[in-house]
């Protein structure tokens, strides 16, 4: 790994046969809440990059100007 904090970047240094191997290693983790009120924000809201919000696609903020 290797960091730039200047540049605002982080690089992995590993080649592409090293990246396959995790790639197909790798499983998602089973979720620790099954029920409840984690469970349920756990299944409706989405991703934080897209505003964690209930519905498909992002945030609408219709007062910011793009």
């Amino acid at each position: 790994m290797r960091i730039d904090i200047v540049n605002r970047r982080m690089d992995v240094i590993a080649g592409e046969d090293e990246l396959n191997s995790r790639r197909a290693m790798w499983r998602p983790p089973v979720p620790r809440h099954k029920s409840g009120l984690l469970a349920k924000y756990a299944r409706l809201v989405g991703q934080a990059n897209l505003g964690a919000v209930t519905h498909e696609g992002g945030a609408e903020w219709p007062w910011f100007d793009h």
